[in-house]
C-alpha cells in the first residue's frame, strides 16, 4: 500500500479503534476496579493499535519479519506485565488479552479495514457486557449448553463442507442450500429460545418473528408452529408471531417492487397494502386483548432450544417445493403468468416478485398483469404458511392462526378481484 488517502484513512481507523477499546478499559477501571493496578489506559491502547498498523505497513514495505518480531515483542511484554500484576495479587488476564487483540486489530486495518472495524466492535461489546454475559452463562442449564454445541456443529461445521453445486440431474437441488434452510429453522428456534428466556414470551417471540421474517417468513412460520405445539397452553403469542412474520413478508415485497419498478406500487398498495392493514389491525387486537391476560403469557414452557428433526423436515419440504416451483416455471411459465406465480409462491415470493417487476419495467408484461402475478404469489405463500401450521402445530394454534391468516388472505383476494 503506497502512501495515499487510503493509507491515511487506515491510520485514522486504527487510531479510532484503539481509542474506542481504550475508553472502554478506562471506564471499566473507574467503575469496577478502581484499586486495581493500572495496566493500560486510553492512550496506551491507542498507541498499541497504531503500532499494529505501522507494523503491517513496514512489513509490507520492508520485510514480513518486522511484523513477526513486533508481535512476539508485544506478546512477551504483555505476559510480563500480567506476571507482575499476579505478584501484586491482581488476577485476571482480560486487559492483557485485549491489548494484544488491539495490536492485531491495528494490523488487520492495513489489510482488511472493514474486518478490523467488525473485530473492534465485537471486542468492545464483549468487554462492555461482561456482567450480562457472566449472568447469562450462570443461568444456563446443561441441556441448553449441549444444544448450543449441537447448533454450532450443524451451522459452522457441517454447512461449510457441503457442496454448493447441484446434485440432481436437473441442476436444481444443492445440499448446501437445503442444509442452509435446516440451519435457518433451527437457528430461529435457538434465537427465539434465548429471547423468550431473556425478555419474556411476548417480546421474545415477536422480536424473533420480526428478524426471521426479514430473511424467510416461511421458515419462521415453521419454527413458530413447531414451538407452539409444545406449548399448547400458550397460543396467542405464537399467533401474533406468525402474523408478524407474514406482515414482514408483505412489506418486503413492496420494498422490492419500489426498488425495481415503482410504477407498480399504486396498484400493489391496494392488494398487498390491504393485507398489511388487516394484519396490523389483527396485531392491534391481539395486543389490546393480551393486556388482560399478561400472566398467562409467561406460562411458556421452554424445552431444549435446539430441535433438529423438525428443521430436517422443513429442509426436505423446502427441496420438494423447490422442485415443484422450478419445474412449474420451467415448463409452464411461458403458458401463463398466473400459473407460474402460483407455483413460485409455493416456495418463495422474492424470485417471482423481482422477475415480474423486471419484466414489467422492460415492457414485456403489462403493469396490471405484473401486479396480479405478484399478488397471486403472495396469496399462495400465505396459504403455504397456513398449511405448515396445520401440519406442524397444535389444533388450537391452527384454528386461531387460520382465523387471523384467513382474514389477511381474504382481504388480499377480495382486493385482487375488485381492482
Amino acid at each position: 500500500m503506497d502512501f495515499s488517502v487510503d493509507l491515511l484513512i487506515g491510520l485514522l481507523t486504527s487510531l479510532a479503534l484503539g481509542i474506542l477499546i481504550g475508553a472502554e478499559r478506562e471506564m471499566n477501571r473507574a467503575n469496577e476496579a478502581p484499586k486495581k493496578a493500572s495496566f493500560a489506559g486510553l492512550r496506551t491502547y491507542s498507541l498499541v493499535s497504531l503500532l499494529g498498523f505501522v507494523g503491517a505497513y513496514l512489513s509490507d514495505l520492508v520485510s514480513p519479519w518486522i511484523l513477526m518480531v513486533l508481535l512476539l515483542s508485544v506478546t512477551a511484554f504483555f505476559l510480563t506485565r500480567h506476571v507482575d500484576n499476579e505478584r501484586l495479587g491482581f488476577f485476571g488476564i482480560t486487559s492483557e488479552i485485549t491489548a494484544l487483540m488491539t495490536f492485531l486489530i491495528g494490523t488487520v486495518v492495513f489489510y482488511q479495514p472493514l474486518l478490523a472495524v467488525i473485530l473492534g466492535v465485537i471486542t468492545v461489546l464483549l468487554l462492555t457486557f461482561k456482567k450480562t454475559l457472566h449472568q447469562f452463562v450462570q443461568t444456563l442449564a446443561p441441556v441448553e449448553f449441549l444444544s448450543a454445541i449441537k447448533f454450532i456443529i450443524v451451522a459452522f461445521i457441517i454447512l461449510p463442507i457441503l457442496p454448493k453445486q447441484p446434485i440432481d440431474p436437473w441442476g436444481l437441488v444443492s445440499l448446501f442450500n437445503a442444509w442452509l434452510m435446516v440451519v435457518f429453522v433451527s437457528g430461529i428456534s435457538f434465537v427465539g429460545y434465548i429471547l423468550v428466556k431473556a425478555i419474556g414470551a411476548k417480546k421474545g417471540l415477536g422480536l424473533t418473528a420480526l428478524v426471521g421474517g426479514l430473511a424467510s417468513s416461511t421458515a419462521t412460520t415453521m419454527s413458530m408452529a413447531q414451538q407452539g405445539k409444545k406449548n399448547k397452553k400458550v397460543v396467542i403469542p405464537f399467533v401474533a408471531a406468525i402474523v408478524i412474520t407474514s406482515t414482514i413478508m408483505l412489506v418486503r415485497a413492496l420494498i422490492e417492487v419500489a426498488v425495481i419498478n415503482p410504477i407498480l406500487l399504486p396498484k400493489l398498495v391496494y392488494t398487498i397494502g390491504s393485507m398489511i392493514v388487516v394484519s396490523v389491525l389483527i396485531l392491534l387486537f391481539i395486543w389490546l386483548g393480551g393486556k388482560r391476560k399478561e400472566a398467562k403469557t409467561d406460562a411458556l414452557e421452554l424445552s431444549s432450544p435446539f430441535q433438529l428433526w423438525p428443521a430436517l423436515q422443513f429442509g426436505l419440504l423446502y427441496v420438494l417445493i423447490l422442485l415443484a416451483a422450478e419445474f412449474g416455471n420451467r415448463y409452464l411459465g411461458d403458458q401463463g403468468v398466473y400459473l407460474a406465480s402460483v407455483v413460485a409462491g409455493l416456495a418463495d415470493i422474492d424470485a417471482i416478485t423481482l422477475s415480474l417487476s423486471n419484466l414489467s419495467a422492460e415492457g414485456s408484461l403489462t403493469a396490471t398483469l405484473a401486479v396480479e402475478g405478484i399478488t397471486i404469489a403472495v396469496l399462495t405463500n400465505t396459504l403455504v404458511k397456513l398449511a405448515l401450521v396445520r401440519v406442524f402445530a397444535s389444533t388450537v394454534l391452527f384454528r386461531r392462526t387460520a382465523l387471523a391468516i384467513g382474514l389477511v388472505f381474504l382481504s388480499g383476494l377480495a382486493t385482487l378481484i375488485l381492482i
